[in-house]
């Protein structure tokens, strides 16, 4: 298990180096959907897209796995610490044979990292983008069709990235969310 984080974590960090550059076209900047957050949440969030729809959605976030990866829990579990207050997320991982079994009413945090790392592999490495931040969120309001203006700031090299995206989902915890400037 160890190892397959760590080659997860690697490819991560060659992906994100690639994406690192600000010469983009139009074309590569713009997606379907842009998911905040690469937790348990926003992981489960784009898998489902991806699953139900055929848009191209894309994951940005500073840390890639959430909390989970670094064995703290995240934190819509610190509200509800137990599979049972998060149906989806529990038969997800049923069904690739990850215990969802509470111990004392409280999740079991490396069946918890177990999950998170399985929905990487299901979402797809090359999908998610990690060391980014969210800085800002511009909307078109003249225009209700145009795309939203992502700024995301790379925490690798502290340039910023402008990404355009039809829809966003965002699964980010509510104290990150006070730091975007919504314009």
């Amino acid at each position: 298990m160890k190892l397959l984080f760590v080659a997860i974590l690697s490819f991560f960090m060659i992906q994100t180096q690639e994406v690192a550059s600000t010469n983009h076209t139009a074309n590569e900047n713009y997606f379907d959907v842009v998911v905040i957050g690469a937790g348990p949440g926003g992981l489960a969030t784009a898998r489902s897209i991806q699953k139900d729809t055929d848009k191209k959605v894309y994951v940005f976030s500073t840390t890639i796995g959430g909390p989970a990866i670094n064995k703290k829990a995240p934190t819509v579990w610190l509200q509800r610490p137990s599979w049972k207050h998060h149906a989806r997320f529990k038969n997800l991982a049923d069904s690739w044979g990850i215990s969802t079994k509470d111990i004392q009413g409280e999740s079991n945090l490396e069946d918890l990292r177990a999950y998170v790392l399985k929905l990487i592999e299901e979402v797809r490495p090359e999908y998610i983008k990690g060391g980014y931040t969210l800085t800002e969120i511009k909307t078109d309001r003249e225009n209700s069709e145009a795309p939203l203006e992502l700024t995301f700031k790379n925490e690798r090299t502290g340039n910023f990235e402008i990404i355009k995206a039809k829809t966003i989902e965002l699964a980010i915890p509510p104290e990150e969310l006070n730091k975007v400037k919504f314009s």
